[in-house]
């Protein structure tokens, strides 16, 4: 049902188009793009702003309707032409000196590099989006820029960089824990782009390695498998042996998943000897588990229970939920 405040901008549209008055014609299709915007029309509110932003001669009120287009087609789930018209806003707003604007539309190009999973342009912008805001508070010159429609709320830039700062610092856990693996593989790949540029070879070896997590969560085993021997390669080059076990862990819970089990036995036996060498008690529970179900699928199961008879005390009270999966194990076996 059509709204009575997009019925009143309707109307008043077309009174105006008889008058062949341009300005006007872009002001009334402005007021149309906010009423279908709020009316929750977004595709037809990008139209009407997209016609405003190419009709008369009012610069600034050009720019107006180039920002609310890239609000509207953010809305209506078109995020090429939201960044797009965003940053074509941006250009013409910073022409004029409105740092208002210019700061909230930096921070709504910040959201879509988000969305778009370019974490490090979505952390730039949002910095850039501070840069402004604070240009505008030390010399205003306009009204706080309501004419630029937000995309998120203000704590939004701050958990855009805090998402890439997670990546970047190699913290697979909580890069999983904060938005989940589908949307941790961006970030990544955005981290691991990063490192590779800067040629931080220790750095690429860290995001492969998370990325083989991800995928591991993400159920994308032959992904996983991939990620986690180049990792595996990497780790011995550059003399971070201590990570071996935790990697071949990996790989042999992949290979479990895979169903290539007697490659998984060695790979799961030899973490264990390296967990075991290190004196990490979950560590070697969980892989004494992993190497328990492939003894299992290969027939020894008097080897396979004695495997897990070994982790349960490693793992009870230190994994709740891996000590549940064992249990579960030894009841079936």
């Amino acid at each position: 049902m059509v709204s009575d405040a997009v019925r009143d901008a309707q109307g008043a549209l077309e009174q105006i188009r008889g008058r062949q008055d341009a300005a006007t014609t872009a002001l009334a299709l402005v007021r149309l793009g906010r009423a279908l915007a709020a009316d929750g029309q977004f595709a037809a509110a990008a139209d009407a702003f997209g016609i405003a932003a190419t009709t008369g001669d009012d610069v600034e009120l050009q720019a107006e309707a180039l920002a609310g287009a890239g609000a509207a087609c953010y809305r209506d789930n078109r995020p090429d032409e939201a960044l797009s018209r965003c940053q074509e806003a941006l250009s013409r707003f910073a022409q004029f000196g409105d740092a208002h604007a210019c700061s909230r539309l930096e921070a709504n190009c910040a959201i879509i590099h988000r969305d778009r999973g370019e974490w490090e342009r979505a952390a730039e912008a949002a910095e850039r989006s501070k840069q402004w805001q604070a240009a505008a508070t030390t010399a205003p010159g306009f009204a706080d820029a309501t004419v630029v429609p937000a995309l998120g709320r203000p704590d939004d830039l701050a958990a855009t960089e805090a998402d890439l700062g997670a990546a970047l610092e190699h913290d697979a856990a909580r890069v999983l824990d904060r938005f989940g693996p589908a949307r941790a593989l961006p970030a990544c790949f955005a981290a691991f782009i990063h490192y590779r540029r800067t040629g931080d070879e220790a750095g690429c070896y860290r995001c492969i390695l998370q990325l083989g997590t991800v995928y591991q969560e993400l159920g994308r085993w032959n992904d996983a498998l991939r990620a986690l021997s180049d990792a595996g390669q990497l780790a011995i080059a550059l003399g971070q042996t201590d990570d071996l076990p935790f990697v071949q862990a990996g790989i042999a819970a992949t290979y479990v998943a895979l169903g290539q089990f007697e490659a998984g036995a060695s790979l799961a036996a030899a973490a264990v000897e390296g967990y075991r060498a290190s004196g990490d008690r979950v560590g070697l529970g969980r892989a004494l588990v992993t190497h328990g179900q492939c003894l299992a699928a290969i027939g020894d199961h008097a080897a396979a229970r004695h495997s897990w008879e070994s982790a349960q005390p490693l793992l009870s009270g230190y994994d709740p939920e891996g000590e549940q999966a064992l249990t579960s194990l030894l009841q079936s076996s």
